[in-house]
């Protein structure tokens, strides 16, 4: 949006730069005058900056009418959404449309804001910055945490991790490694698009700290980051080359998705393990034995089973959104092998599509579609199908669509706002042409 010259404009810049900043730290607050409630700090931001924009005479509302293929996917997710919680009538499902319906209104509020600018490397820059204060706050956890000093930027070195150890984790501003990792994940694809555009020794420095960061996290995240560079890496080169990179890359997504559901533990020390995770592994007896070591099935593998029982046990709209760790402890198991541990310990489903398809039913083909148009635009932005502005690597974008796709099965990002952001960034693109695949929508203001 233009915003003009003037302070005000001034302001109104500002404010969008500190929101895609505040994107990178996705921490708890509880604001006094709401008791029971907790925000995010993007929330305050954005609606400081909503307020300005709401004060405006001519506030572009034209630029939400430029609705994309994605854009409308995401309509028809919310639809989903609400038309689940109808269904229900449950005030705990009306929180989630609430929050799903705050999503799609900041995605576009920063598809505006980056739509409307010719140059939006500032806003980039924001976001990798962002990034890189979130990764140097967790470096900063992780170092106490290694000194035994408590704090609520990393892991203690008293949570046992399998295979490594007594090691502590980076958290960061956010509230787990995983999310703290996702979201130096994607500042790293746009900061590596940026080292092939223009290298140099500040943009090398930033890249390797908000990796050393991201290697801090310990976690599986790190795997499939690793196996989408492979991804970029082959895109040229001969095609031996190729086949290489992107077998090392295969490798690496199957130890990622094997890793998250299945974990080795030492024989005979299991139960001391498990008792020092955090409940993220199970107590429950080996499925298997390999040597010294016993394979149990992680939580990731049960609450997926259990969501699939839940949406198959309450169609056709499921649980309702918000509703699944309610269906844990109140459904009737009877002599289910795991029901004491459902009971006991109610989480989320740990899968996007799982917890789809658990709380919204058949209502979760929305969403599955939404994710196949991501997919869609992903293929295009590898392979080039659209000029780019010359700001960030279309290639970059697009593994960056991927490497969300691929997170979704193992976790729930519909609430990473990081995520909406990409999506927000993907949107801004001007060649509406290649964007339209089956002749929908305008075809107008294509870039030559």
């Amino acid at each position: 949006m233009d915003t003009g010259k003037g302070r005000s404009g001034q302001i109104e810049e500002a404010l969008a730069k500190l929101l895609i900043f505040s994107l990178c730290f996705p921490f708890l607050l509880a604001p006094p005058f709401i008791p029971g409630s907790l925000v995010q700090v993007p929330e305050i931001i954005f609606g400081i900056y909503f307020f300005v924009l709401a004060r405006k005479k001519k506030w572009r509302a034209g630029s939400f009418r430029k609705w994309s293929l994605l854009d409308r996917g995401l309509v028809v997710y919310l639809m989903a959404t609400g038309v689940a919680c109808i269904c229900k009538l449950d005030w705990a499902c009306w929180i989630e449309l609430i929050k799903i319906a705050y999503l799609f209104l900041l995605y576009q509020v920063v598809k505006v804001i980056l739509s409307d600018k010719e140059d939006i490397t500032p806003y980039i820059k924001s976001f990798i910055n962002g990034a890189l204060v979130a990764g140097l706050v967790g470096i900063l956890g992780w170092l106490l945490s290694q000194f035994h000093i408590s704090n609520q930027f990393a892991f203690p070195t008293s949570v046992y991790y399998p295979y490594l150890g007594y090691i502590g984790r980076a958290v960061g501003p956010a509230q787990t490694p995983t999310m703290l990792s996702s979201i130096l994940a994607t500042a790293l694809f746009l900061q590596l698009s940026r080292l092939r555009k223009n290298s140099g020794w500040r943009r090398h420095f930033i890249f390797f700290t908000i990796l050393t960061a991201l290697a801090l996290t310990f976690s599986k995240t790190i795997a499939l980051f690793f196996a989408l560079l492979m991804v970029w890496l082959s895109i040229r080169g001969s095609w031996f080359r190729k086949m290489v990179l992107k077998i090392v890359a295969l490798l690496m997504i199957i130890f990622f998705l094997l890793g998250t559901h299945w974990v080795l533990l030492p024989e005979g020390k299991a139960v001391d393990h498990l008792d020092n995770t955090q409940g993220l592994y199970v107590p429950y007896p080996s499925i298997g034995e390999f040597g010294h070591f016993d394979l149990f099935e992680t939580s990731y593998l049960l609450y997926k089973r259990a969501a699939l029982i839940a949406g198959l046990q309450n169609l056709p709209c499921g649980t309702g959104p918000g509703n699944f760790r309610k269906f844990l402890v109140e459904n009737d198991w009877g002599d289910y092998p795991y029901a004491q541990f459902y009971k006991n310990n109610p989480g989320e489903p740990h899968s996007t599509y799982f917890g789809a398809f658990a709380e919204m039913g058949i209502g979760s083909i929305a969403l599955l579609t939404l994710f196949l148009i991501v997919l869609h635009y992903s293929y295009l932005l590898i392979n080039g199908a659209f000029q780019w502005r010359g700001v960030i690597s279309h290639q970059a974008l697009g593994l960056g669509l991927q490497f969300f796709c691929l997170l979704a099965i193992t976790t729930d990002i519909t609430n990473f706002r990081h995520f909406w952001f990409l999506l927000a960034l993907v949107a801004s693109v001007e060649n509406k042409k290649i964007l339209w695949p089956f002749g929908l929508g305008s075809r107008n203001g294509a870039l030559n």
